[in-house]
């Protein structure tokens, strides 16, 4: 699946180990620190950035859902990386 980098997406925070399920990425849930958690993003490519310029003191590790899918924290690296040469990611 191709995705750009102009589609909506929401950022997650998770403790390490612990995958998401549906409801923690509805606006409205706390899964704090950090604050915002979840942060909705107009676009996946501040969604990336936001990820990015994160403070990792929280521990957590990040999830993206973005056009009907969620990206694992490898797959958000990844993103990022292609973000930055091809504007473009295909997982």
């Amino acid at each position: 699946m191709k995705l750009t980098f102009e589609e909506a997406a929401v950022l997650l925070w998770l403790p390490d180990g612990e995958k998401p399920a549906a409801h923690h990425f509805k606006a409205g849930t706390d899964l704090s620190p950090p604050s915002p958690n979840p942060e909705g993003h107009w676009t996946l490519g501040s969604a990336l950035f936001s990820y990015k310029e994160s403070d990792p003191e929280h521990g957590k590790r990040p999830w993206i859902k973005v056009a009907g899918v969620v990206l694992a924290p490898i797959q958000v690296l990844q993103a990022y990386e292609a973000f930055k040469t091809t504007g473009e990611f295909e997982f």
